[in-house]
């Protein structure tokens, strides 16, 4: 849950340099913690950069009580991770042994102090904000090798895509983590958790927020 959401302010993030990698391309059953620490700081969070995951690998947010506040995994390319209360977060990633993937980079950190000043927030709609949250489509469908899943969130929070085969069984966990409202893509590689190309056939994908479940049929030839 993010800390900013109990205020009534949007309040303005001071960047500091961060140099946080795994090593590229990670190795199977690599895991490491950081932390990110920044001394009077009220509230942090990261910025990642180039983040992808094998199946089946996570990145793990905490605070420093060791509180999990987010789990992150897959395709997810730039983003801000969640804001963590406190001056400090750990940042922990664990792969499993069947895949390997790029990892991840973040180069800054932001912090908020306990006198920090903002602007009240307008909450209006826009363009940048959608009416409800779903998977707006499967590109191409039907698909022969990877495919895109764009979706649209209404309001940030927790989020998981998972892909289900025509038996209701699921078959890989593309997503899992806290986001932000807005639209999204993640990528998908024609692959089951265990990083094995899956048979020609009928999937189903699965989106579930907080509030809201979404499902669409995406067909794979050959």
């Amino acid at each position: 849950m993010d800390y900013i959401q109990y205020t009534n302010e949007k309040p303005v993030w001071n960047p500091v340099d961060e140099a946080i990698s795994t090593p590229h391309q990670y190795a199977n059953n690599y895991s490491h913690t950081w932390t990110a620490n920044i001394p009077g700081a009220n509230a942090v969070r990261v910025r990642f950069s180039d983040f992808s995951l094998g199946y089946g690998d996570v990145v793990n947010i905490y605070d420093a009580y060791d509180n999990l506040y987010a789990t992150y995994t897959g395709d997810l390319g730039d983003f801000t991770s969640v804001e963590i209360p406190g001056s400090s977060m750990k940042i922990e990633f664990i792969a499993d042994g069947a895949n390997q993937g790029y990892g991840f980079d973040i180069k800054h950190a932001e912090y908020i102090t306990p006198t920090w000043q903002g602007i009240k927030e307008v909450k209006k709609l826009s363009k940048k904000t959608p009416l409800v949250s779903k998977i707006s489509g499967v590109y191409p469908n039907p698909m022969s090798d990877a495919g895109i899943i764009k979706f649209a969130l209404s309001k940030a929070g927790n989020v998981k895509i998972n892909v289900y085969n025509n038996a209701g069984r699921r078959v890989v966990n593309l997503l899992e983590g806290t986001m932000k409202a807005g639209y999204h893509t993640v990528k998908w590689q024609r692959k089951d958790n265990n990083g094995r190309i899956l048979p020609r056939g009928t999937y189903f994908i699965r989106l579930k927020t907080e509030n809201t479940v979404d499902v669409k049929k995406v067909v794979i030839l050959n």
